[in-house]
């Protein structure tokens, strides 16, 4: 699972304090107070309204759509509070639009926007139980010109056709987790736990390695 792995955050550090990068340098500074709470693998990041964690800077061009990605990652649902539309995580300050992940009460989706800045949506309708786990899959197949959002293990898959191979990768906007850029935009109170992002298509039986019959697995486990 090393292999195509850009970026991995376990979320195992304080309340807080910045969620560092296991596998790369892209770690996610803390604005607000995200707690550390229960995670899905030990201790995960706790969003309320309004923190956020978001890398430094511009996200690097190794957590974008620049060709084949995979996205990996726990959510544990809460209900009461957040946005209606809540971000996961994501490079879009609703202007400057590449991708998202996000729920809202009837879905969890995965939006990408093309060179054009044509948006493109991917969902699952599940139903959401609170302080349940989920985990979520995102792929983008350039060659095959789709993106797709999976939940657990495929009990849930929609595939959309993206028609453009190129997708928008030219801001300078930066990943971010919890929140758009600390204000009540897209709040999420839930938490994330074990995130990683691929710079491969992830075949099906990858996917259920990392799913792990719904135990998870960790960093540790890749090496």
């Amino acid at each position: 699972m090393l292999t195509g792995l850009e970026s991995y955050w376990a979320m195992e550090q304080g309340s807080a304090t910045t969620r560092l990068d296991s596998h790369a340098s892209n770690d996610l500074l803390d604005t607000g107070a995200v707690a550390r709470d229960t995670g899905r693998v030990s201790f995960g990041a706790r969003f309320s309204p309004v923190d956020r964690l978001a890398t430094a800077g511009a996200a690097p061009a190794a957590l974008k759509l620049t060709g084949d990605k995979t996205f990996a990652f726990w959510y544990q649902h809460q209900t009461g509070g957040g946005s209606t539309d809540a971000r996961l995580l994501g490079i879009d300050d609703q202007t400057n639009r590449e991708y998202e992940f996000k729920r809202n009460a009837t879905n969890l989706s995965f939006w990408a926007w093309t060179s054009t800045g044509v948006a493109r949506v991917s969902w699952v309708f599940p139903t959401l139980v609170n302080l349940q786990w989920y985990f979520i899959v995102g792929r983008y197949d350039q060659g095959a010109k789709e993106i797709s959002i999976n939940m657990n293990n495929g009990a849930l898959t929609h595939v959309r056709d993206v028609v453009q191979a190129g997708m928008k990768t030219s801001t300078s906007e930066k990943l971010e987790m919890g929140s758009v850029s600390g204000s009540s935009i897209r709040s999420l109170k839930g938490t994330l736990d074990e995130v990683g992002i691929w710079s491969l298509f992830h075949e099906d039986s990858a996917i259920d390695w990392l799913f792990n019959g719904g135990v998870g697995r960790t960093y540790s486990d890749f090496v």
